[in-house]
């Protein structure tokens, strides 16, 4: 009988599929997490195998430090049944250790995993294509959790520089380790090497084909630069970098340990990591602690390789790859807008951007709640707490979660971007008036209608699912509006809306999210050119229902985080057309880094 090949089976399509399987069943089997790195491993490995969105999971696991995660089945424990009723043994290898959770998270910890979970999420193009440049064996032949490994050190090692190297090789090395695959180790190790060697610390301001975009604290680089001007005469420096981590010391038996106590040679994927030295000169810089460092831009940085499309002659293709952008949307883009506002909202897109808070001006005023924040804050240098651009914003960033900000539980203040805000502004409804938001959840915008109105008048909030609706609930209570919203249920088909008439009507529609790529990180890898012509339809459904069900002399926000003229002046220009009773008042345009999020607003009025 013939010998099967094994690599020509791995490339047929049923071999694909069984070895891949091999890879996401065994996620059912790893350990709690007890880092932060593992669990930005569980989040990630959860939203690739479900699609939940990473928002979502980031909230879930670590709101739930400290107790169970849901879907996790304990170390070495049995994973699904054969037809005869027997259970599967655990792909993953059995430990000893005990499970345990995260229990001693930081506070520095938070911000660390959110970035690295969204990062990956949202780069994703950008590091295939990298590692696509640096590993040697095809991609069919590689694990799909292996490969989230690769993203996961990658990702570190190229984007977040305030990452020592060494860290960052040898910390995600142990991640496949503590998931009981030690045979990845070998194969990791020797792929972040080979990258480590390419990549230097040197930054340029204009893009080429050897350059990866980086979102940079230009203080903190400039930082750096001072200090290795010094080492010359003070000897090995530390040099500024992120808040302190720890990093676990290599164990005995690693396979790099072994060999090279053994003296033997390794293929260059398995070469023992490079020594660190740890005797240093440390020198006090830390630009953390001015106002500079808080300023972003992009820089792009060398990795040793021409990887990406030339920008000087193929910038769409240099922005889909380099950038992580789809395809399909860049070519889009390139019969809009010129080069230069292309670059700017790719940009814009990949830069780490301060959160905004929106004050609730019924229980106190910004300047009250930005006191009181700084005062809280007076011993965490890194923070940035600055008014934002709209009276009632405030920018923040920093280690703290946001529920543990002063004013969280008393409904002083809830996140919202500067563009959505404007859309509530508006819609202008007053004391008194009957409002209606169409598209409601998570609320939002229904408490920036409820501020707006001084708490007096009644919002009707309408949603298709149930759970969402809950979300509504728990915002309004919290911001002290619950007597005045009335959450509802309503049918896909807008078959039994609320009854009318109201005096003013908000929809902010389902769109692509064009706009919004940075806050949305899977938004490159699953929108596509056909779901924008499903959500014209929908959106002409809900701007047709609404003018169904407003007053006389009322007004309709028709309301869009995208920048895809088919889901913004299309299908008002089409209602307009069809609909005589109604004018268009004012118009906002919003083009992502203008400077804010992209968007799309338009005030329309019933005439009669």
């Amino acid at each position: 009988m013939k010998k099967r090949d094994p690599l020509r089976f791995r490339k047929s399509e049923v071999g694909q599929k069984r070895f891949h399987q091999r890879g996401r069943s065994a996620v059912e089997g790893l350990p709690r997490p007890t880092t932060d790195r593992q669990l930005a491993l569980v989040i990630l490995d959860e939203h690739k195998r479900t699609q939940t969105f990473v928002g979502q999971l980031l909230d879930e696991k670590i709101e739930g430090l400290g107790r169970s995660f849901s879907g996790r089945k304990p170390l070495g424990s049995k994973v699904g049944n054969h037809g005869d009723g027997a259970a599967e043994p655990s792909p993953w290898k059995s430990s000893s250790k005990p499970a345990t959770t995260v229990k001693n998270l930081s506070k520095y910890d938070r911000p660390f995993i959110s970035e690295l979970v969204n990062g990956v999420v949202r780069r994703q193009a950008t590091l295939d294509a990298l590692l696509g440049a640096f590993v040697t064996r095809p991609r069919y032949s590689i694990e799909d959790q292996l490969w989230t490994l690769l993203q996961l050190g990658l990702y570190q090692l190229v984007f977040m520089h305030g990452v020592p190297a060494h860290a960052a090789v040898h910390e995600t090395v142990e991640l496949g380790r503590w998931a009981q695959q030690p045979r990845w180790c070998g194969f990791m190790n020797g792929v972040f090497r080979s990258i480590a060697r390419e990549i230097d610390e040197s930054f340029s301001e204009t893009p080429s084909a050897s350059c990866v975009p980086v979102s940079v604290r230009p203080a903190l680089l400039e930082a750096r630069v001072r200090a290795t001007e010094q080492a010359a005469s003070k000897g090995t420096i530390s040099v500024p970098t992120a808040p302190p981590r720890t990093v676990t010391p290599a164990p005995a038996d690693s396979p790099w340990a072994k060999a090279t106590a053994a003296n033997s040679p390794l293929p260059a994927e398995e070469l023992p990591p490079e020594p660190v030295s740890e005797e240093t000169t440390t020198i006090e810089i830390d630009p953390r602690k001015t106002p500079e460092f808080r300023v972003t831009e992009i820089r792009y940085r060398s990795i040793g390789k021409d990887v990406f499309p030339p920008p000087e002659t193929d910038l769409a293709g240099y922005i889909t790859a380099a950038f992580g952008l789809p395809e399909w949307l860049i070519t889009r883009w390139s019969a809009r807008f010129s080069p230069d506002q292309m670059l700017q909202m790719a940009k814009w897109f990949d830069l780490r951007q301060p959160l905004t808070l929106r004050v609730n001006p019924l229980k106190t005023t910004r300047d009250e709640l930005l006191a009181e924040m700084r005062e809280a804050a007076v011993e965490e240098s890194t923070t940035l707490l600055e008014p934002g651009d709209r009276p009632e914003s405030i920018r923040y960033e920093g280690p703290f979660r946001i529920v543990d900000l002063p004013g969280f539980a008393d409904g002083y203040f809830t996140v919202q971007d500067e563009t959505a805000m404007s859309a509530a502004a508006l819609l202008a409804p007053q004391p008194g008036e009957r409002v209606l938001d169409l598209c409601a959840a998570p609320g939002t915008k229904t408490t920036h209608l409820a501020e707006l109105m001084n708490g007096k008048g009644s919002i009707v909030a309408t949603d298709v699912d149930l759970g969402r609706l809950r979300r509504i609930e728990e915002n309004a209570d919290r911001l002290g509006f619950s007597s005045m919203i009335e959450p509802l249920v309503i049918r896909e088909d807008l078959s039994e809306l609320p009854e009318g008439p109201f005096n003013a009507i908000l929809i902010d529609v389902p769109c692509s999210n064009t706009g919004v790529l940075g806050k949305r990180p899977e938004v490159r890898s699953r929108i596509t050119p056909e779901d924008i012509d499903e959500l014209v339809v929908t959106q002409q459904k809900l701007l047709d229902a609404a003018a169904s069900i407003v007053a006389p002399g009322g007004r309709i926000v028709y309301s869009t985080c995208s920048v895809e003229p088919e889901e913004n002046s299309g299908v008002v220009t089409q209602f307009l057309q069809k609909s005589s009773d109604f004018e268009l008042v004012e118009t906002h345009n919003f083009m992502p880094g203008n400077p804010t999020d992209g968007g799309y607003q338009v005030l329309l009025k019933r005439t009669t």
